[in-house]
């Protein structure tokens, strides 16, 4: 439900504030681990949780098997995992194509986006498709600056 009245009947939106494990950072250092999700449902009342399926980081738990604990092993983890970043980007964006509303913001790390919008591994040549040349390079010829705002159009073949 997007919208709610108020006492003076007023009718506002309500904007939907939705987690989803896809749209999250690249798991390689501990800080890109998330908090267990009872933790999280309590610090973010507002955010709807409900496609989050595991209390715990199931990336982190994958990475953490296989290459060891945050002690053992500080190199990079899911940024050299092509196929896997491949899987979570473009379930990613089937994941917005789903949703009714037609403008939507991601809130994201920068890492997973410049993974899909500047990719350097193989696996990720193709994720995003760019309408021509001047798009191209207004996405690709800079990084994504802390706090950035970047629009983009999409369209899910």
């Amino acid at each position: 439900d997007t919208s709610s009245s108020s006492r003076s009947g007023n009718t506002r939106t309500v904007v939907p504030f939705i987690a989803h494990e896809s749209w999250r950072e690249t798991v390689n250092f501990l800080c890109d681990s998330r908090r267990p999700l009872p933790i999280l449902r309590s610090e973010f009342p507002a955010v709807n949780f409900d496609s989050v399926q595991h209390d715990d980081d199931p990336l982190w738990h994958k990475y953490q098997i296989e290459y060891g604990d945050h002690l053992e092993f500080d190199g990079m983890r899911e940024s050299t995992d092509g196929m896997h970043l491949y899987r979570r980007a473009r379930e990613a964006w089937t994941m917005l194509s789903q949703r009714p509303e037609r403008n939507v913001v991601v809130v994201g790390h920068s890492a997973f986006f410049m993974h899909m919008f500047q990719p350097y591994l193989d696996e990720m040549m193709g994720v995003v498709e760019y309408a021509d040349d001047e798009v191209r390079a207004l996405m690709m010829d800079a990084g994504f600056g802390n706090c950035e705002l970047k629009s983009v159009a999409f369209e899910i073949p």
